[in-house]
């Protein structure tokens, strides 16, 4: 440990005192320089003795968002333990400015406000004697922690009007072996007896059997548009105010998880380069391939314009897309979706008091961080919400159906 100011001060003070007593006859000095000695001997003599640096335990963590992480430094027996933080964006600390001191162990904990990838850190550790005269100073790297996107709701059934697989919890238009009714005729030899109705058998004298529709797995193709990240005018990452990123990976999770816990082959893909896409699979193994992808975004990573090629897609495969619907070049991709054959659904994830016209009060400026704007951001806002509202009515003629966030989940 390396002595403090007050240790310097304290060694020097009371030898200017002792000094000043001796050569002047003061004995006031002389006891006041004796005192200080007598800290300075009993400081030194029970100055810690371990060469051993505080440690520090905070591993790297996958939580869901809400859920905290804990970083906890560890000194030597006797010493007061101080850590510090450096504070980043996203996250919430206890204590609240992320510093605190306790004897021989402190801890400070994070909570991810939102989801993605946050830097927890770099640490600075510092431990001191009981009397303030040593010091030691050890500093920690930062350490990643990713946090899932909540998954509490589930999706509203969908209307398929294909299914790929063999067996499953999909009603499939084919008659077969299930549980939705499709029709009621006449026994044939080879029916189950099960499978008759004993209800219309005794009301029309001749036996009859209820036919189903058979019920299979099917293909599940979530995508995530990622070319942009709206935010709600004046929204800060954690403030409660979602953007159109944060509906989109909310949207993914939950789809993603439904499906999978229902046996049906899911694939991710990513309309842009910031999540990355996913092939088809299934189980418990690719839930967590998945959602590693959604949690492993640095918030800090720009989003990017370029929208990759559409994955090979089956006729039949239900397609869910979450998008803000505002890029014209990824409205086209999935128009020949489509055409492929894909059963799509989209999820529209724009912010919706963007578009809320009841906002408009006619006063051209808006104070944003105390600073008036002259931007009329608002009513650019609701031009931009009715323009959407045309191209949301022609992708309801095509066939396409589009569903707020509230709607699908």
């Amino acid at each position: 440990m390396h002595r403090t100011q007050a240790y310097t001060r304290a060694v020097l003070a009371s030898a200017a005192f002792v000094l000043y007593g001796i050569l002047g006859s003061r004995l006031d000095a002389l006891l006041v320089g004796c005192a200080l000695l007598a800290w300075v001997a009993v400081a030194h003599a029970l100055r810690p003795r371990s060469d051993t640096p505080a440690t520090l335990e905070a591993a790297e963590a996958k939580v869901h968002e809400g859920e905290s992480v804990v970083a906890t430094a560890r000194g030597a027996r006797g010493t007061l333990v101080t850590v510090a933080v450096r504070m980043k964006d996203g996250l919430e600390y206890s204590p609240r400015w992320a510093v605190t001191t306790d004897g021989e162990s402190a801890r400070v904990d994070a909570k991810p406000r939102v989801w993605g990838t946050h830097e927890f850190g770099p640490f600075t550790v510092q431990e001191t004697d009981a009397l303030g005269a040593f010091r030691r100073y050890q500093r920690h790297e930062a350490r990643k922690i990713s946090a899932v996107a909540g998954a509490a709701l589930k999706p509203r059934p969908l209307n398929l009007e294909h299914v790929l697989g063999v067996s499953g919890p999909h009603a499939s238009r084919s008659k077969g072996s299930g549980t939705a009714l499709a029709d009621i005729r006449r026994y044939r030899p080879g029916d189950r007896l099960k499978a008759i109705n004993w209800r219309v058998t005794s009301r029309r004298g001749a036996l009859h059997t209820n036919e189903t529709f058979s019920e299979r797995d099917t293909d599940v193709l979530i995508v995530v548009d990622t070319m942009a990240d709206i935010r709600p005018i004046g929204a800060e990452p954690g403030d409660g105010r979602a953007s159109s990123l944060d509906i989109s990976v909310e949207a993914a999770t939950v789809l993603a998880r439904h499906y999978l816990a229902l046996g049906d082959r899911v694939a991710l893909h990513d309309a842009g380069t910031l999540i990355g896409s996913i092939p088809f699979g299934t189980g418990e193994r690719h839930m967590r391939r998945i959602l590693e992808a959604l949690s492993g975004v640095s918030r800090d990573k720009s989003v990017s314009p370029r929208l990759p090629r559409t994955p090979p897609l089956r006729s039949g495969t239900l397609t869910i897309a979450c998008s803000p619907l505002l890029s014209e070049e990824f409205i086209g991709q999935l128009g020949l979706m489509r055409a492929h054959g894909a059963d799509l659904t989209i999820i529209d994830t724009l912010p919706a008091e963007l578009t809320d016209i009841s906002q408009l009060t006619g006063a051209p400026l808006r104070r944003t961080r105390g600073l008036e704007d002259p931007h009329l951001w608002d009513e650019a806002w609701a031009i931009r919400g009715f323009e959407r509202r045309f191209v949301i009515a022609d992708l309801e003629r095509r066939g396409i159906p589009v569903r707020s966030l509230r709607e699908a989940l």
